[in-house]
């Protein structure tokens, strides 16, 4: 996402954390209007000086290649709590795309289904008349993150015991948290593997949207596969 703001500078923010990523000195004076190209490649601005200049959104490097060290750094910036840090390692990842994509293939893998059996009886032991129990089976759904959330949504519907829905309700509250550092990466790669586009990287997408319905993980691949297929040249 991106702002404009009285000292005429365009700001552009990560959507996943709020961190600014770059900004551009742009007009002379105060900014009108911002819009994003259907495909958010690029940036209009508009300004009270009277001009309307495009932006690149995305950070620019020349193709390269890069070390199996390298990437093994770039991964870690993925992770970065410094969201200018995170975007120039996903331009540095586009712009190698050739190792990227392999590369990105070995380190992600589809967020695994849970066990259909064993989450409904954790949700079942929510209502428990022993408080042990009940305290086990919050702990151990907790562990399964967002892959038990279409599972929690679905029995708050079904108008459970008002202990059922106050547990379910603060672990639903619970995923809103920040995202984790490994949360954070594999979002970013999951962008980084959009921006590259070509029908190698769309395959890796394709594989992560596989995953469990509901997971983070699942949703943002998904979501990339749709922008891709609607907007984007697909280079081979």
């Amino acid at each position: 996402m991106a702002a404009g703001y009285e000292d005429g500078i365009v700001r552009f923010w990560e959507s996943a954390t709020g961190k600014m990523r770059r900004q551009w000195a742009t007009h002379t004076g105060p900014i009108l209007s911002l819009a994003f190209s259907p495909e958010g490649k690029l940036l209009a601005s508009a300004g009270s000086d009277t001009t309307v200049l495009i932006w690149t959104a995305h950070e620019q490097t020349k193709p390269r290649d890069v070390s199996g060290k390298e990437l093994e750094a770039l991964w870690n910036d993925l992770a970065d709590d410094d969201g200018g840090k995170a975007y120039r390692a996903i331009g540095t990842l586009r712009a190698a795309s050739r190792r990227t994509v392999p590369f990105l293939k070995t380190h992600l893998r589809p967020t695994p289904a849970v066990d259909a059996k064993c989450l409904a009886r954790l949700i079942a032991d929510l209502d428990d008349e022993r408080f042990a129990i009940r305290e086990k089976a919050s702990t151990e759904l907790a562990k399964y993150g967002d892959r038990a959330e279409p599972a929690l949504r679905k029995m708050l519907e079904g108008k459970p015991s008002l202990e059922v829905r106050r547990r379910i309700e603060a672990m639903l509250e619970q995923l809103k948290r920040p995202l984790s550092a490994e949360q954070l990466r594999e979002v970013r790669a999951v962008e980084a593997l959009e921006q590259i586009g070509t029908l190698p990287a769309q395959e890796a997408l394709r594989a992560l949207a596989d995953g469990v319905p509901g997971a983070r993980l699942t949703r943002e691949s998904k979501a990339a596969l749709d922008r891709l297929t609607h907007h984007s040249t697909v280079a081979p």
